[in-house]
């Protein structure tokens, strides 16, 4: 019997219940699957799909034969399509293992400008001042270049 090793920051976890394939792809219990990845998941009255937020972001899904299904009253989705759709990192060294990584892919990619670069420019009056004593505010950068 397969078996998926789910990771989340690199760290395994364990699903209750226990996820299930269903057409050669892995499902997971979707209310504690997001709630390890730190969403909520809601279900809009007389609606036939189901909202996942997470932070600032929701996403909803419709039910139907690809995206989620119900076995015994649980209602099942995949990992990977629920990950991709909050834009968080996923990666599979197999078919049986799926890594999240539960850093968005944005926020992963704007984290370079988290820190000033290590290097000054004069002002206008020629004084030396450094990227550094801007850190933790907004700063707006106006730079010429001849060529």
């Amino acid at each position: 019997m397969k078996k998926l090793t789910l990771l989340i920051d690199s760290e395994p976890v364990k699903l209750i219940p226990s996820p299930l394939i269903q057409k050669d792809r892995w499902l997971v219990p979707l209310e504690s699957f997001c709630h390890l990845i730190g969403a909520k998941v809601d279900y809009p009255d007389g609606m036939e799909m189901v909202v996942i937020c997470k932070e600032q972001q929701c996403v909803p899904i419709t039910f139907d034969d690809t995206s989620l299904i119900t076995t015994n009253e649980v209602v099942y989705a995949s990992p990977k399509m629920v990950a991709e759709l909050l834009g968080l990192l996923v990666s599979s060294t197999s078919e049986d293992q799926i890594e999240i990584n539960t850093i968005s892919r944005v926020a992963q990619d704007t984290r370079i400008f988290e820190i000033p670069a290590w290097f000054s420019l004069p002002d206008l009056k020629g004084r030396k001042i450094s990227f550094s004593q801007f850190r933790g505010k907004k700063t707006l950068l106006y730079l010429w270049a001849s060529w």
